[in-house]
């Protein structure tokens, strides 16, 4: 049976050897797919900012239209209460004068 001399005295038989290969392997492909993992999920992230991004641009823009189109119904709106207001302030006088 073959043995390896550790640093502090101890020895390996060539199983434990074998094992602690073998333990070393899967950590590396465990490793190797969390860094992959982790990638393909950074990835994703970007790919959700990037849509979040357009989508708060369009957003926005909507916005600015609806507070334009809402600035011109509410100025429709001044007008003709003041041409109301101007109509029957005129048809009361014609009354008060028949």
């Amino acid at each position: 049976m073959s043995s390896k001399q550790f640093s502090t005295g101890e020895t390996a038989s060539s199983s434990d050897q074998t094992a602690l290969a073998m333990k070393r392997e899967k950590d590396k492909i465990w490793a190797r797919e969390k860094r992959r993992r982790e990638a393909a999920h950074i990835r994703e992230l970007k790919t959700k900012i990037s849509e979040l991004s357009s989508q708060e641009t369009a957003l926005q823009s909507d916005n600015e239209r609806l507070e334009a189109e809402l600035a011109s119904i509410e100025a429709m709106n001044d007008h003709l209460r003041a041409s109301d207001s101007q109509d029957s302030s005129a048809k009361e006088r014609s009354t008060d004068q028949v």
